[in-house]
């Protein structure tokens, strides 16, 4: 069986409070300072430097690059973000589903998924939590997500792939995608050229990881770390589950997750700026979304595309109700999030400071 990977992009950049902020500006996502620690994710995107453990600490900066996520090896970055402080940590991990599980488990269309930008709640709990597979402290999601579903394919040359693009079905409901360790181990790796290798942090990035469409942090527990290897700083899982457990907030419950492409962020510290709506958007442009969906019709049925209240939420029925319209104006493609292309086919203009 060959699977496809990609090589990754050499993009460097600074990953600070203020490109955060700036985030959740043009994606009108209102931040509270009372809140203490918010949780991020950037797809596409790996350490640029191989200081793991200053990675894995709150700093008021963090060297990143862009990397092409392939949905074999951990490509993305998920990090903690104390607001209050302007301080965050980065770990290395995936925000996508990886292939070789999917394979391995056969798992169908309707079994892994890739969660969609946008706004998300999380609270602390156990996974899996039927106990099935090493039990671990972690966190699962609270409500409704916009997610993505699509097969992967055998090209003619007998390579597996799979893409997330626009032609594939974009949902909304309850994925069921928690927060939990990527589960590696040079014992059970599928990454054959490691086996029964020492744990290290290249290991951990060249290893496949554990994930049907949750977000994973590469590493294990500490309970599931076979006999005979040691807990180092090449568990970016350990450092993750301790702050939110234990260290810096253990009263806190429920947590933000915001989740982000890494171009998004790269652009800003380029002097680049988008203002876009997603899941967990609130403000103006939400209701400037809502008001023209309720003014555009669908060609079948004659409703409009929204018939909620304009209340300025992007939840559940705004997203759906961007979906449909998305199919209708792109050709069955649907992203479920508003850019700019879907904002000029809406005929609207978004306001680059909302606040």
């Amino acid at each position: 069986m060959k699977l496809v990977g990609s090589s990754d992009i050499s993009y460097a950049f600074v990953l600070s409070d203020a490109v955060l902020r700036k985030l959740c500006q043009l994606q009108q996502i209102p931040l509270n300072e009372e809140e203490n620690l918010l949780f991020f994710g950037l797809r596409g995107s790996r350490l640029a430097l191989p200081e793991y453990e200053r990675a894995y600490s709150f700093q008021q900066e963090h060297l990143i690059q862009l990397s092409s996520t392939d949905y074999l090896h951990p490509r993305c970055l998920l990090g903690q973000w104390l607001p209050s402080e302007k301080k965050l940590a980065v770990f290395p991990g995936s925000t996508v589903p990886n292939l070789a599980y999917v394979l391995q488990n056969r798992k169908s269309r309707y079994e892994y998924n890739c969660m969609v930008y946008g706004s998300y709640v999380y609270e602390k709990s156990i996974h899996p939590s039927d106990n099935s597979f090493e039990p671990h402290p972690a966190f699962r999601m609270l409500e409704q997500a916009v997610f993505q579903l699509d097969h992967y394919t055998c090209t003619a040359d007998q390579q597996y792939v799979i893409s997330y693009q626009e032609d594939a079905t974009t949902e909304v409901g309850y994925a069921g995608n928690q927060i939990h360790s990527a589960r590696n181990n040079p014992r059970k790796t599928l990454n054959l050229p490691f086996r029964d290798a020492s744990y290290s942090s290249r290991f951990c990035l060249e290893d496949y990881y554990s994930s049907f469409g949750c977000q994973v942090i590469v590493g294990q527990p500490e309970a599931y770390i076979p006999s005979g290897y040691y807990n180092g700083t090449w568990n970016a899982w350990h450092y993750f589950q301790h702050y939110a457990y234990e260290s810096i907030t253990p009263s806190q419950k429920r947590f933000r997750y915001l989740l982000w492409p890494a171009a998004e962020a790269f652009a800003i510290t380029n002097g680049h700026s988008m203002p876009v709506l997603r899941y967990g958007s609130s403000g103006e442009n939400v209701k400037i979304l809502q008001k023209a969906l309720h003014q555009h019709y669908q060609p079948l049925t004659g409703k409009a595309f929204y018939t909620g209240e304009v209340d300025g939420i992007y939840g559940a029925e705004t997203a759906k109700a961007v979906i449909r319209f998305q199919k209708v104006a792109f050709g069955g493609k649907a992203k479920g999030w508003v850019d700019p292309s879907t904002q000029k086919y809406l005929g609207i203009h978004m306001c680059t400071t909302p606040y």
